[in-house]
């Protein structure tokens, strides 16, 4: 699972697909993102992302493992 959360909003998760895709609908804003478990002991790269009011956003994460 990701987790997407804003300040002041609700958090909105989606579940990972076995290829590691996902899609979802997030409303206008600035988000922080997280696995949920964290995955591999690390954490999510990009750590945020902002969506803007119109159009698309095409993310690609990956699990940065802590040294």
């Amino acid at each position: 699972m990701l987790i997407f959360s804003r300040q002041g909003g609700s958090e909105v998760s989606v579940r990972v697909a076995g290829d590691g895709s996902f899609a979802l609908h997030l409303e206008p804003g600035e988000y922080s993102i997280a696995a949920a478990p964290p995955a591999f002991g690390g954490t999510v790269e990009p750590a945020s992302i902002r969506v803007p009011e119109a159009g698309s956003v095409y993310l690609r994460l990956h699990i940065a493992r802590s040294p």
